[in-house]
This record gives structure tokens, sequence and C-alpha cells, in this order.
């Protein structure tokens, strides 16, 4: 029987401090997870830390709370704002265009096929 995996996605911002990478991804690896995108930087002049990592965490969809109730003490810790998304959940969106035949068509069409 094969594993279930969640693709999810982690946005962080915090004050910046040494260690924030570091402990965010010995926390990720150690509830089983692998992160397979990251990206960071840090904006001077706030003295911001901003995070993003994408990871695949083994488990039903369950799990994510598990992942985000275990991860409130770090972020607690490194005084975070954060949240946890699943990538293959689609959003909803409302996109408003000024010209119908010009600006849509633009934005939704690809290669004369409507995205969808």
């Amino acid at each position: 029987m094969k594993t279930e995996i969640q693709s999810l996605r982690l946005v962080a911002t915090c004050p910046d401090r040494k260690g924030i990478i570091g402990r965010v991804a010995e926390f990720i690896s150690t509830q089983g997870a692998n992160i397979v995108d990251a990206s960071q930087y840090t904006e001077k002049r706030s003295d911001t830390f901003f995070m993003r990592y994408g990871f695949e965490l083994p488990g039903p969809e369950s799990a994510i709370k598990d992942f985000s109730d275990a991860f409130q003490l770090i972020a607690d810790e490194l005084e975070m704002d954060w949240h946890v998304t699943n990538v293959n959940q689609r959003r909803r969106v409302v996109m408003l265009v000024s010209k119908f035949d010009n600006c849509l068509a633009y934005t939704c069409c690809t290669d004369g096929k409507w995205v969808t």
C-alpha cells in the first residue's frame, strides 16, 4: 500500500535572527517531511525575515493539522506570522477587467486555448 503524500507550502515572516532556517528545516525533517522548494530573504530596513518552503508530508490530510499544531511552538519561539496551505487545493479567484475582449482574453488565453 502506497503512503499518501500531502504537498504543502509554509509561508512565514519574523524578526531576523540567526538559526531560523536551520530550526525550521530541522522541524520539517523530524516530522518526516521532505523540503522540495525553499526561498528566503531578509529585508534589511525592517530587519524582517521572509521564507517560503514547499515540502511533502507523508500521511493523510489530517496530518496537516498535526503538523500545524506542532509547528506553533517553533513559531511562537521565533515570533512568526505564518500559515501552511495544501498546494493541491485550488483557490477560488475573482478577476475583474476593464474590457472583456482585451484584458480577459489576454490574461486567460494561452496558445488560443482558455486556461481553466
